[in-house]
């Protein structure tokens, strides 16, 4: 694989969040994507909802407000549930 994409990152974040047992793994590689590329949008909305998974509701809200900065015109073509 490519280690240093952080496509694969951000999506294996989410992978293991849905598996609702690795939530810190899922943290890790999000905030991977993150590092490798921070004016992604989605990598914030990604992390946001690996934060929500494991219900840290003040950590996911200020990701969404982040993705938001970086990209506001994005969340009106795709609606997120916060909570």
């Amino acid at each position: 694989l490519a280690p240093q994409n952080p496509h694969y990152h951000t999506w294996l974040g989410v992978a293991l969040m849905r598996t609702k047992k690795r939530l810190h793994e899922a943290e890790e590689h999000c905030k991977t994507a993150i590092a490798l590329d921070y004016n992604n949008a989605q990598y914030y909305v990604n992390l946001g909802q690996v934060y929500r998974a494991g219900h840290l509701f003040d950590k996911a809200k200020k990701q969404f407000e982040t993705a938001l900065r970086i990209a506001p015109a994005a969340f009106f073509s795709a609606p997120i549930s916060y909570f």
